[in-house]
């Protein structure tokens, strides 16, 4: 009888570890040294899950930042990915590059995972490169969020949140230390401004605006977080 339980109890383990391990099945992980071969291909996409902090302090060149702990990760997936290329995925040390993995793989990508994350990357000897704009900024006072977001190196996904607006999404292009961008508001009119960054705080001017609760020359300023 004893006999019988422990061999059930055994049974049991199995079957749960089995089951905690299927999830990553269909998901590609490999080395440093074969990841930065896929990258070489014309076909792939770059995408770093970590967190916009994490990203501006080093990336991989030519890496998108989508955040995989943000609430709105697969919406912002379906809006920049392509199903056509294979997405190359990283994040710190191959962990929520799993998580992010597994969801995109359910949404239809083909996707390669970098085992041992950027930390990996960089104790293998390449390199990095960091966005002296990209991040997040707060308005201490009210609350009010910018978030500059970099796509590639040309372009900036451009994200602000205002005590009088809800959510405001634009596209930005750097120049230096600054960028220019354009969005558009609830009312499908041009909202265009520029962000100047120094140190730690970001500067943000409406440049142009038929907004009455945002005319131009509105100004705010934002810390890093």
């Amino acid at each position: 009888m004893k006999n019988k339980v422990l061999y059930f109890i055994i049974m049991v383990m199995c079957a749960v570890q089995a089951s905690g391990c299927s999830h990553n099945d269909s998901i590609v992980s490999v080395s440093v040294s074969v990841f930065e071969k896929e990258m070489m291909s014309d076909s792939v996409q770059l995408l770093d899950v970590r967190t916009p902090e994490e990203y501006a302090e080093g990336h991989i060149n030519g890496a998108t930042n989508i955040n995989v702990q943000s609430d709105n990760f697969r919406e912002m997936a379906v809006r920049e990915l392509s199903k056509d290329s294979t997405v190359l995925v990283y994040c710190r040390s191959g962990r929520r590059s799993l998580t992010a993995a597994e969801i995109l793989i359910k949404l239809g990508y083909k996707v390669v995972n970098l085992k041992g994350g950027i930390i990996d990357w960089k104790e293998n000897g390449r390199s990095v490169t960091d966005s002296k704009i990209a991040g997040v900024y707060e308005d201490g006072n009210d609350g009010s969020t910018l978030v500059l977001r970099q796509k590639n190196s040309k372009i900036y996904q451009v994200e602000i949140s205002l005590f009088r607006l809800t959510q405001l999404d634009g596209v930005g292009k750097p120049n230096g230390n600054s960028l220019t961008f354009s969005a558009i508001d609830s009312s499908g009119e041009p909202i265009c401004g520029e962000v100047l960054i120094k140190g730690n705080t970001a500067r943000l001017l409406i440049t142009t605006s038929t907004w009455k609760y945002l005319p131009e020359g509105t100004a705010f300023t934002f810390e890093r977080k």
